[in-house]
């Protein structure tokens, strides 16, 4: 998925849901700038953070843009199964989750507060 090169020294904690998300990010990623390196992938807010090094500044905008691109996806995007889904606020917690995993029923959300 993320070739080794990209992800040395880098904390990467992708939920299920946003794989092929990122894998997709990555791939557009490396024909705008194939140097590029990855510093860190999560979940914050309930969106998706993709956080690299240094860009070029010929290519920044690009770059960026593609990057914004995908973390506003995440937004529409199960991060359990990779469903369709929404932002929704659970306790204190924002998560974006399908109608299934955002059920207060869900075994998701049973075991995530066990």
């Amino acid at each position: 998925m993320l070739e080794a090169h990209a992800v040395s020294h880098t904390n990467v904690e992708i939920p299920p849901g946003w794989r092929d998300l990122v894998a997709e990010c990555h791939k557009q990623l490396l024909q705008i700038y194939p140097e590029y390196k990855l510093s860190q992938v999560k979940e914050k807010f309930g969106g998706l953070r993709y956080y690299v090094g240094p860009i070029p500044k010929d290519l920044a905008t690009q770059f960026y843009a593609t990057v914004g691109e995908f973390e506003d996806k995440s937004y529409q995007i199960c991060q359990v199964c990779g469903e369709p889904g929404h932002l929704q606020l659970i306790g204190t917690w924002y998560y974006t989750l399908c109608q299934v995993h955002g059920d207060e029923t869900s075994e998701w959300r049973k075991n995530r507060w066990a």
